[in-house]
């Protein structure tokens, strides 16, 4: 299977759903339907560097996950 079949086949939201931090997820899923970074940290009462964090962190942390995905052949 190759990458792009691979990603294909990928449900982002479940995997975010099964390695996220409940904020990462909460972030993401804001992000996910369109939030700007403002809107997000203005509706979670965080700040937007916080929230710049929870990205790059909910990135890595789904990145590493599908990596580890894609290397086990799922």
């Amino acid at each position: 299977m190759g990458e792009s079949d691979f990603l294909e086949n990928v449900d982002l939201m479940a995997i975010a759903r099964e390695v996220l931090t409940a904020k990462q997820l909460a972030v993401w899923e804001l992000d996910d339907r369109g939030f700007s970074q403002y809107q997000i940290a203005a509706a979670l009462d965080i700040g937007r560097g916080t929230v710049r964090d929870h990205l790059l962190a909910a990135t890595r942390r789904i990145a590493k996950e599908l990596r580890t995905r894609q290397a086990e052949g799922s």
